[in-house]
């Protein structure tokens, strides 16, 4: 697209990798674009970097205490992960069975590449998420700060009460709404 505009706006006909290089001389690089929520709050963002997270290490520094990211993922076996090359005219087909299925799983990764994980059937719901909490506490000799997204099964009653009985030893913290970029395990 770039090369187009060059030849008609200036008359001057450049290869793809004239034009690369041209713009990297620029500073600029081919990129996957980011998409982000247009309700996002850019301002609560901003005081979460700025304050929230700097604050949340602090106290975990304080207490000794294990910070971990905390997500759910879904995968299906249909899922088509982008576009591939092929002859101009004929498209690529892919024969498969018809038959789907699909794997859940939430999973916590630490400021330090701890992973934990566990393999969810069906939705998850506020049963599962404790029960992935109680093997992440399992075998915790140190208080853990779990950041997550403000997905409802988060702020359950259940979880919360859940959360309680640990007498400060689990403590959630969680993300300003659509801001996935603040979330390592995304």
């Amino acid at each position: 697209m770039i090369r187009g505009v060059i030849r008609n706006e200036f008359g001057v006909k450049l290869s793809d990798v004239s034009v690369g290089r041209l713009l990297r001389k620029m500073w600029l690089s081919l990129q996957k674009s980011f998409c982000c929520a247009c309700q996002r709050d850019n301002e609560k963002i901003e005081a979460c970097l700025e304050i929230g997270y700097p604050e949340i290490r602090k106290l975990a520094k304080n207490e000794g205490a294990t910070i971990y990211f905390c997500d759910e993922i879904s995968v299906r076996s249909d899922y088509h992960s982008g576009a591939t090359w092929a002859p101009v005219g004929k498209a690529l087909i892919i024969e498969s069975t018809g038959a789907r299925f699909e794997l859940n799983l939430v999973l916590a990764m630490s400021s330090k590449g701890q992973i934990r994980f566990m393999t969810i059937e069906k939705k998850m719901n506020a049963e599962k998420f404790i029960e992935f909490l109680e093997r992440l506490f399992y075998s915790a000799d140190t208080p853990i700060f779990l950041i997550l997204d403000g997905y409802t099964v988060h702020k359950s009653r259940l979880v919360n009460e859940f959360s309680q009985e640990t007498r400060g030893l689990l403590r959630f913290f969680i993300l300003p709404p659509h801001s996935p970029n603040l979330n390592s395990d995304e």
